[in-house]
């Protein structure tokens, strides 16, 4: 619902402390067609919204933070079914990794964590007596 999605992100990563999470309607849904369709008969705030597909996200994210750490999941798939019938079909691992769930869900970890240890430097400085 953004206007322009690379500069909102940019603000996100600009002021995040640890992580980012983006939320998207995904453009390649078959929820995303069937809803165009239904919205000459039933209006909905979806309407308005700018789609995008997982991989807009991820060109996004490498062009403004560069390559670190994403994970993805997807949702909504089958939610056009009454009452849920294939909700547990849409728990499967195979399933929320498909890049056609109506709902995409990215997590970027805009700086990456790398082990360090402490510096050590020489020092050639002579030992005098403590006076006590």
């Amino acid at each position: 619902f953004v206007e322009d999605p690379a500069r909102a992100l940019a603000e996100a990563f600009r002021v995040t402390k640890d992580r980012v999470f983006i939320g998207v309607w995904n453009r390649y849904s078959l929820h995303r067609w069937w809803r165009r369709a239904a919205h000459y008969f039933d209006p909905s705030p979806l309407d308005r919204a700018r789609p995008c597909n997982l991989w807009q996200i991820r060109r996004y994210v490498c062009e403004l933070v560069g390559d670190v750490p994403v994970a993805w999941r997807s949702v909504g798939q089958l939610s056009l079914y009454p009452g849920g019938a294939l909700s547990w079909f849409e728990r499967l691992g195979p399933v929320q990794h498909s890049p056609f769930g109506a709902f995409l869900g990215v997590l970027v970890i805009p700086a990456p964590r790398f082990r360090v240890r402490p510096l050590e430097l020489p020092c050639s400085a002579e030992r005098r007596p403590v006076a006590g």
